[in-house]
């Protein structure tokens, strides 16, 4: 077998395992963990190269290839150093693995194809785009100085440079959050909104997020008292968006614990956890220990050098439009910047006690320096520290590992963006910057956006070759036309809080593993579960592994369609589903029919949940040892009315009120939820429990459920109706089918909340363990155990 030396290797296709790679000119070293090529099976594209047709290139169409391939890239990410293959399609990481032609190279994961775009990655780092998330957005020119340093995601408030913005992070007000969201359209950068969180109610916080603000930010400026705190982060809480907060300076409403008391153990992003940037003087550093703080700290103090000090009191005066004639204002200014804090700061970063790493954009901080600073403080810290536990003198890849973290997965994961970005992971967006190791951290080569070149060193535009001075970072097509709208996103709080009905808010069904249940929490969220899982039995776990194999197409034989499977059956989270029904946590019962649950058994299962229900919590209050009112109601409402308000129906059907079609059931009370007597469509009995038709009376045996004269002819379309849009019962094409049956007109669906829903409208702060799958709501562990036996069964039915 023909060899090359190592050397040579690397010069051709980048290092390989066990290779070490300086970053730039620090002290800092990274070495290749894994290397996911196959040996003489490269691909690199050129004259003479590789990726040629029927070479390195397959015949296999664009359905079943990479958009782009970035070949032999040194990717530096949180969960590794590897060296490998990254593909791209519809503007996602496709895969990160061995790229080339599967039909002549071995272990080929990502096929190249006619429809392929090749990136060389030979010889250069590959990392996440940067995430900023202390942006003010004063000037639009930020976003260029930004793109051009390896971010791709900025997150902050502003509205331009008003004095509001010069000082805080604040979109305020729905009418500039749609101007700035307006103006996002026209920006090549992922773009969140923070509006102003300082109120004492609610209104007007709510009234921002379902504007479309991402989250909320709390400023000093603006009076971020213990009130303020506390009301803004229990908005956040309802509609699940983060909370940024810069704290007190003046301690005028209070100390930092003051501030922590106010948390109340809640989320929150805490701005400025530094030495010199604002917050409460002297010892804002403190909340890097409460478990519920997710510190970052700004680049202006980044890292402590000797000119650190010197420029920090002329920056205070402008950006908190502070007057040096005012002895107040050079006090205040003066408070904040305090050599021993901003000197501990270097180190808490690097013991990763401060987690992110940010700017603060023409606010102190510098917009194009929060990944260059970020990795002069890990050199400093090194030269200064020495090596980190897990490294050693060949490496510093924890050290790597822990601060590309900061500016990158751990803003996002803050956020609730890190499904979409923060990491070079498949699924996520191609948000990708290109390094050469000796500019690594300062100038990087190629930013991708989205899977497009968004931003590029690019030498004369009128040269024969694109190398010639000037060279500048220069806009690519990624930023131009509708590209830059197809390859950025915006980021806005979930549903913008606008009304949405989840189906299988659950433990079994389907959604969000683990914990789709949190829905529950949301102002605007109505959510439903299906009967499979109801109520909780013996029998319950058992059953369901069949019904999703069948329901979902899954084969028993392939490992990763019985780990889906299994994901979704837990036993916690489905008992917790009982409690939160008999709760008013989730406000609607459905069957998911022939696709889990039984069609015949909505009313049935529900009964028996609320029997198991009052057997293991007792009473409800409102209710006592004289009867189950409340519980009743409760539970009546939710296959009634509540699903009749959910869908715009409520003005027809769903309780029995003066105005309301007559759909109504009769039952027995010894078959009550198990099988009605009589059932009525629009006034005329529809069905009923009907003996022989040939008997002398209508009793005797064989007695079974019949159709009525309700359910026949030109009646059965006189006592039902078809429900459509507003809009469809406008369209000429509808009345041109020529139907019969009555069409009505749903309404009123995107106003209603959670607090809509009769007797189900418990809206709790709903948490559930990854691992354990524990839930609680409002802190309260909700535990029980599945019924060994339940009414309404077999004393009603043969089978």
């Amino acid at each position: 077998m023909a060899k090359i030396s190592k050397q040579a290797y690397a010069e051709m296709f980048g290092p390989t395992t066990g290779d070490r790679v300086r970053l730039a000119d620090t002290e800092l070293f990274i070495e290749v963990e894994k290397d996911f090529t196959v040996y003489g099976d490269e691909v690199k594209f050129g004259g003479g190269k590789v990726i040629r047709d029927g070479m390195g290139q397959s015949q296999r169409s664009s359905k079943d290839s990479a958009d782009t391939v970035i070949t032999n890239a040194l990717i530096l990410d949180h969960w590794g150093i590897v060296k490998a293959d990254i593909g791209i399609k519809d503007g996602k990481i496709l895969a990160i693995g061995k790229a080339g032609n599967p039909d002549t190279q071995a272990g080929v994961t990502l096929a190249i194809g006619p429809g392929t775009e090749i990136i060389a990655g030979e010889g250069m780092i590959v990392t996440a785009g940067g995430i900023d998330t202390h942006i003010h957005f004063i000037s639009p020119q930020q976003i260029d100085e930004a793109l051009a340093s390896g971010v791709t995601t900025m997150i902050g408030g502003g509205t331009g440079p008003a004095v509001g913005t010069l000082a805080t992070t604040c979109t305020p007000g729905p009418w500039h959050i749609h101007r700035m969201l307006e103006a996002a359209e026209g920006l090549p950068m992922n773009l969140g909104f923070l509006g102003k969180g300082n109120a004492s109610l609610p209104e007007g916080l709510v009234e921002q997020i379902e504007a479309g603000a991402l989250g909320l930010k709390l400023h000093e400026d603006w009076g971020t008292t213990p009130a303020a705190i506390d009301n803004c982060l229990a908005v956040a809480d309802n509609y699940d968006v983060q909370v940024a907060i810069h704290t007190d300076t003046l301690n005028e409403a209070g100390f930092v614990e003051t501030t922590v008391a106010a948390f109340k153990g809640r989320a929150i992003h805490t701005f400025h956890t530094e030495g010199a940037g604002g917050g409460h003087a002297p010892d804002i550093l403190r909340v890097v220990g409460e478990a519920n703080v997710l510190p970052s700290s700004t680049n202006p103090t980044r890292p402590f050098t000797v000119n650190t000090l010197d420029e920090h009191l002329d920056m205070l005066m402008v950006c908190h439009h502070l007057d040096a004639a005012i002895a107040e204002d050079i006090a205040f200014a003066e408070s904040r910047i305090r050599r021993e804090t901003i000197a501990a700061e270097d180190i808490l970063h690097d013991l990763g006690a401060i987690s992110m790493f940010s700017s603060d954009s023409q606010a102190m901080g510098r917009v194009g320096e929060v990944i260059l600073r970020c990795w002069q403080t890990a050199h400093k810290m090194k030269v200064q520290r020495g090596a980190l536990p897990g490294d050693g003198a060949r490496n510093d890849n924890a050290r790597a590992k822990r601060y590309v973290a900061k500016y990158t997965i751990n803003p996002a994961i803050t956020h609730g963006i890190s499904h979409l970005v923060g990491s070079i992971e498949a699924g996520k967006l191609a948000d990708l910057v290109l390094w050469r190791p000796a500019f690594f951290g300062v100038k990087p080569s190629i930013i991708l956006k989205g899977g497009m070149i968004a931003c590029a060193v690019m030498g004369d535009p009128n040269a024969s070759i694109p190398t010639p001075q000037p060279v500048h970072y220069r806009p690519m097509f990624g930023s131009f036309g509708r590209a830059l709208q197809s390859t950025s996103v915006t980021f806005v709080a979930a549903f913008k809080g606008r009304a949405i009905h989840t189906f299988h808010t659950e433990g079994a069904g389907g959604g969000h593993a683990p914990d789709i249940l949190r829905v529950v929490g949301e102002a605007n969220v109505l959510p439903s579960s299906t009967n499979p899982t109801r109520p909780f039995t013996v029998n319950t776990l058992d059953e369901h592994l069949d019904m999703l194999m069948v329901c979902h197409h899954l084969d028993a034989a392939i490992a990763e369609d019985i780990a889906f499977a299994e994901s979704r059956i837990r036993r916690e989270t489905i008992a917790a589903e009982d409690i939160l029904h008999d709760l008013g946590a989730i406000s609607m019962f459905s069957s998911d029919s022939q696709a889990m649950g039984r069609v015949g058994e909505v009313i049935l299962r529900c009964w028996q949940t609320a029997h198991k229900m009052k057997v293991q919590r007792g009473a409800l209050p409102g209710d006592g040892a004289r009867n189950d009112n409340a519980r009743a109601k409760r539970y009546v409402a939710k296959y009634t009315i509540n699903p009749a308000i959910t869908h715009g129906i409520s003005h027809l059907v769903g309780s029995i009120e003066a105005g309301k079609l007559a759909d109504l059931v009769l039952w027995r009370p010894a078959f009550f939820g198990v099988k009605p007597s009589i059932i009525l469509k629009g006034g005329m009995i529809a069905c009923a429990v009907m003996g022989d038709p040939n008997a002398s009376i209508p009793t005797p045996q064989p007695v079974h459920y019949r159709p009525m004269f309700g359910s026949f002819g030109r009646a059965l379309q006189s006592t039902s109706v078809t429900f459509v849009s507003a809009a469809a019962l406008q369209n000429p094409a509808l009345a041109a089918l020529g139907l019969r049956r009555p069409l009505a007109a749903v309404k009123n669906t995107r106003a209603i909340r959670k607090r809509d829903m009769i007797h189900n409208d418990y809206q709790p702060r709903l948490d559930v363990d990854p691992e354990t799958y524990a839930v609680r709501a409002d802190g309260q562990l909700l535990v029980c155990e599945p019924a060994q036996a339940l009414p309404l069964t077999q004393r009603y039915f043969l089978f």
